[in-house]
């Protein structure tokens, strides 16, 4: 179970870049509310360009500069290896479930 105060962003299907403008307003909301960590599910992505990875990049510098976590839940696939290929698996708390993630960011 998520926390009340645990924004989780849930996303599906293609993001890309009309999908990456809608996420990058439903983050700007995110960052400027008063929840305390950020999560972003992506199990259920088929396929990210690099716009929607650039808009994550963003928001999770925006939110650390707050010092407020993020975690990412990503299935294994094609999502995992992108971010794989982008050295994003260092750069964010990347896991696989919704368990992982509330773990990672109140750790």
């Amino acid at each position: 179970m998520v926390d009340p105060r645990t924004r989780v962003i849930t996303l599906s299907g293609e993001v890309d870049i009309v999908e990456a403008r809608q996420l990058s307003a439903v983050f700007s909301e995110a960052v400027g509310d008063t929840t305390r960590e950020v999560i972003v599910d992506l199990r259920d992505v088929t396929f990210m360009d690099s716009t929607g990875l650039g808009t994550i990049l963003k928001a999770h510098a925006r939110l650390r500069r707050q010092g407020r976590p993020m975690a990412v839940v990503v299935a294994p696939g094609p999502v995992m290896d992108l971010m794989a290929m982008g050295g994003l698996l260092e750069q964010l708390r990347v896991v696989d479930s919704l368990d992982g993630a509330r773990d990672a960011v109140l750790a």
